[in-house]
């Protein structure tokens, strides 16, 4: 707790700007996404996330290939990165309905 609220202390010294002053601007910011703070989508988006997740995961153990989660990343056999792309993709969209934007 104490590390954290150090952390909270030092982002307020660089930012200069108190929490109150700050929320403001970052609602003008993102204002497309505002209306979700403080509204649980958060919690809603890591849902889909796991699902996902669990999804591949799955998919993998179906077949017989090592694939390990960690956190918001998979581990697998460079050999197998073209299957873990294809079903990222496809379970991805599968709950989506729109393609994702993969970073390797």
């Amino acid at each position: 707790m104490r590390q954290k609220a150090r952390r909270l202390a030092a982002a307020h010294d660089a930012v200069g700007m108190t929490f109150k002053q700050l929320v403001p601007r970052v609602e003008r910011h993102h204002r497309r996404i505002a209306d979700r703070f403080g509204s649980d989508w958060g919690v809603r988006l890591m849902r889909i996330d796991a699902d996902v997740a669990v999804r591949v995961l799955h998919h993998f153990a179906d077949r017989g290939l090592p694939c390990l989660g960690v956190h918001d990343s998979f581990v697998v056999r460079r050999g197998d990165k073209a299957e873990l792309i294809k079903a990222m993709r496809f379970y991805y969209r599968e709950r989506l309905g729109f393609d994702p934007v993969l970073k390797s």
